[in-house]
């Protein structure tokens, strides 16, 4: 599979930056995840490297091949990319069966492709099949009903699922079952004499055959331009069906189908011409969250299967998180951060990353005061002072100055066109009994003694020893797990307790944060400082 390259990246429609300056590489064989809120320019990007959308700057290459470049004047359009499509509607032709929908794209395929022996081919299967004799008549017996009459649809889908064979092959061993009076040992021997009678008829024309029935003629591979043969074509609607799971419901029609099992349908059609790149746009959205999990899974192994590179846009981070081997973040047409969902999890560069992966959403605290001697001193909740320990880090006064620098240099941009839709410092959610966004002072009175600490609910630890008390306003148990919000005075935590536990409403609890994984922020240029551990030293 081809490794996909964007380079600066733009598309603007007059001064609407959709997407703004992307700079991306996706690796060969990966399950990238472009995420983000509606609006953010996920599903432009993927359309962009789709070709449905021509870019207005930048260039796209897929497989080491320039297929869109702004300056060279270059632009393949979709149907050369050698791409698939999944999106969010199915559009399952309805007058067509499950099997005449999935090979209806691979009946228009004509292109230039190596000439096989299918004759061949098919007869040594069959040769093979029935030096199993044993076997292959089990398979059928095993098909047969109460009066031994062969229940052909089912002898067929057995047959083609066991030995990976055409129906057409299939068709042919069953009449060969059929025949009581036809001995395999002279089956055999016909098909071998017309496998021999085919090769000399080759050898007059100076053509022999490969291991994989292609044909060669003075050491070449012969190629012609055609389209598939009917044998090439079933073999891989059977192949893609079985991937799928959806053989036995080759016969049936669209509307005959769960949503499930057109969603499998779908994707079945989407990976039978074998696209370089799968795009998934939103696939799951129109599934109930139970069949939606269940999709989740079977993508995750299809992925696996197939060796391909999909490339999925959701705006569910839940989905991104559970299926991607990298997560392309998008706000406002830019990139937020390009990495493992788990390392976006665990440190993300920004607010709006770390409030938007993760659920429930991570606590965000206003926090105020110095770093002295290698810790930061704060006072957060008004009236509770603490120290933040940093883990791994010195030196804050230069990490500010650096982060603020490229905060002025990225606020410095010259645009070709205006940007209408500005980039704004993220509002971020400050969780309180009477609910309020952002920060109450103004950007420009933020300064070095400002920062955010964020706290992932699976971090707040309740217990009797803790430091810090609060009381419980709300509690919401699953079994596995219990969903809890506390109140600190005025402010709103949520944590989350493994276990089937539960706590009675208003009552009075001790807790703390009981890791060194805590995140502090700056609030000024809302980055990321470091990781740390956050300790009481006083509660007013």
């Amino acid at each position: 599979m081809p490794e996909i390259i964007l380079k600066n990246l733009t598309k603007r429609w007059n001064g609407f930056y959709a997407v703004d300056n992307l700079n991306l590489v996706i690796e060969d064989n990966s399950f990238i995840t472009l995420l983000g809120p509606s609006g953010c320019g996920k599903t432009t990007t993927l359309r962009m490297i789709a070709g449905l959308e021509t870019p207005t700057e930048g260039s796209i290459q897929i497989g080491g091949v320039t297929v869109f470049d702004s300056e060279k004047g270059i632009n393949i359009p979709a149907n050369k990319r050698k791409v698939g499509f999944l999106f969010q509607n199915y559009a399952l032709w309805p007058n067509m069966t499950v099997y005449e929908n999935i090979s209806f794209g691979l009946k228009n395929i004509k292109e230039e492709m190596p000439v096989y022996d299918f004759v061949i081919m098919n007869n040594n299967r069959m040769i093979e099949i029935l030096n199993r004799m044993q076997e292959f008549t089990n398979v059928l017996k095993d098909c047969e009903d109460a009066d031994g009459k062969l229940i052909v649809n089912t002898a067929k889908l057995k047959l083609i699922d066991k030995y990976q064979i055409s129906q057409y092959t299939a068709t042919t061993l069953m009449d060969y079952y059929q025949n009581k009076k036809l001995d395999s040992k002279e089956i055999i021997t016909n098909l071998l004499s017309a496998n021999n009678k085919r090769i000399d008829e080759y050898k007059a024309k100076f053509i022999s055959i490969t291991e994989d029935y292609r044909l060669i003629k003075d050491g070449k591979i012969i190629v012609k331009n055609r389209k598939l043969d009917k044998e090439e074509i079933d073999l891989r609607v059977r192949e893609v069906s079985r991937i799928v799971k959806i053989g036995m419901f080759m016969d049936r029609y669209p509307n005959e189908l769960s949503g499930g099992q057109q969603q499998r349908v779908a994707i079945a059609r989407t990976l039978a011409p074998k696209p370089q790149v799968l795009f998934m746009d939103e696939p799951l959205s129109n599934l109930d969250a139970k069949l939606r999990l269940e999709m989740r899974t079977e993508l995750q192994r299809l992925h696996i299967e197939t060796n391909s590179t999909f490339i999925y846009v959701t705006h569910d981070q839940l989905e991104a998180m559970t299926l991607s081997t990298k997560i392309c973040l998008l706000e406002n047409g830019l990139l937020q951060q390009y990495e493992k969902p788990l390392s976006i999890y665990e440190k993300p560069t920004n607010l709006f990353v770390s409030d938007f992966i993760g659920t429930p959403s991570i606590n965000l605290i206003n926090a105020h005061g110095v770093y002295q001697k290698d810790v930061f001193n704060l006072t957060i909740w008004d009236d509770h002072t603490v120290q933040f320990i940093p883990k791994n880090f010195k030196n804050y006064e230069q990490w500010y100055k650096q982060s603020l620098s490229e905060v002025s240099e990225n606020m410095k941009k010259v645009y070709k066109v205006e940007k209408a839709n500005k980039d704004r410092a993220f509002q971020y959610p400050i969780a309180k009994i009477t609910e309020e966004y952002g920060s109450i002072k103004e950007d420009n009175q933020l300064n070095e003694q400002d920062f955010v600490i964020g706290v992932r609910p699976e971090f707040l630890n309740i217990n009797d020893k803790g430091a810090f008390s609060g009381e419980i306003y709300s509690s919401m148990p699953t079994g596995m797990e219990t969903t809890v919000r506390v109140n600190v005075g005025n402010y709103l935590l949520t944590g989350v307790v493994f276990g089937d536990v539960t706590f009675e409403i208003g009552s009075k609890i001790n807790f703390d944060f009981d890791t060194e994984n805590i995140l502090i922020f700056s609030r000024k240029t809302q980055k990321l400082i470091c990781k740390g551990q956050l300790i009481l030293t006083s509660e007013n």
